[in-house]
Formats: C-alpha cells, structure tokens, sequence
C-alpha cells in the first residue's frame, strides 16, 4: 500500500456499539491505539505528526448506506463498504476542497484510478448519489428540527447541489473531478 498511495494519515471507522466496551481507544480526532500497538507493516503505511503518539481515528460521517466486517488476525473490524468510499472522498471534497486543494486532487485521482479496478464508473456514481441522498435527508432532518425553536423556521434548501457548484467554478480543478462532479449535478 505504501507504493500505492500516500501514507495514511488517520483511520475511518464505523461507530458500532461493537466498539462501545473501550469508547476511549476510537474517539474522533485521536484517541486510537497508539503507534507501538501498530503492526510494523501499519507503521510504514500510516504518517505520523511530529508529536502524535496515537493513530488519528474518525468516524464515518453522516450515515453509512452499508458496512463490511473484516476479520484481521482474528479480530473483526467494521469498514464503510468499499464502494462507498469515493461517495465519502467526494462528499469530503466538495465540503473542504477550497482549503485543500493539492490533498484533494492527489487522493481523488489514486483512489478514482483504483476503484474503477474494482467497480464500474456508473456503480460509483450510482452509489455516490445514493449517499448524497442519505446526507440531504439528514440535514434536512436537523433543519426540521433547528427549526422547532424559530418564530420563522426557514424552509431547508439541498447543500450538495451548492457544494458541487461551488468547487466546479475553480478553473484549475483538475478535469477528472470535473468530470465526476458534473456527473453528479442533479437532473434539472
């Protein structure tokens, strides 16, 4: 992996009450094992902040459509479904491409090239409109409810759309993401 893609800078997990027992090893922003608890073969493949002792570990956000058990040496672990892992990056993107754009733009490439290996392009974006379903309802929902306090609750307008609209102005995104996002635009 390491000769694939850059280093793995933090771990995504599934919140499970599978994990419940120890709430502080898989907190977000932190709270994993620490690098001595890493396999060597972790290590090589994960960065680590001059002062970081453990491995950074954040919870898949919003949602999940599916999750896949993994066992790894006899432990089970609980994954976002690897289809839906370029859904995340490109929700993750249109969220915060502005701020890293250089990140962005190397990670979506490597990860787009590798699960076109596995997946049809259609699949990937097939999935990935599913989740941006799923996040518009969520935040639809937290709306509603924001809305319960307001003397004029304001009506919920989708944010996906405005995301993707917003990172297609940049001129210099790179046009494989161009091409993503545009498919993504929602059917007028």
């Amino acid at each position: 992996m390491a000769s694939f893609a850059r280093q793995i800078g933090d771990l995504d997990y599934v919140p499970m009450d599978h994990y419940k027992a120890d709430p502080k090893r898989l907190k977000k922003g932190g709270g994993g094992p620490s690098f001595d608890e890493v396999p060597e073969a972790g290590r090589k493949v994960s960065r680590r902040g001059k002062n970081q002792i453990m491995v950074m570990c954040d919870p898949v956000p919003r949602g999940i459509i599916g999750v896949v058990k993994v066992n790894v040496r006899g432990r089970d672990y609980y994954i976002a479904r690897p289809d839906t892992i370029l859904a995340y990056k490109v929700l993750h993107l249109l969220e915060s491409y502005e701020t890293e754009q250089e990140k962005f733009n190397v990670d979506f490439g490597k990860l787009f090239s590798a699960l076109k290996e596995m997946y049809k392009q259609e699949e990937l974006i097939q999935t990935t409109r599913q989740l941006f379903a799923h996040y518009e309802v969520k935040m639809e929902a937290l709306n509603t409810r924001l809305n319960t306090v307001r003397e004029k609750p304001e009506p919920y307008e989708k944010e996906i759309p405005k995301f993707i609209e917003r990172v297609l102005a940049n001129q210099e995104l790179p046009s494989e993401i161009r091409t993503v996002l545009e498919s993504l635009r929602e059917q007028k």
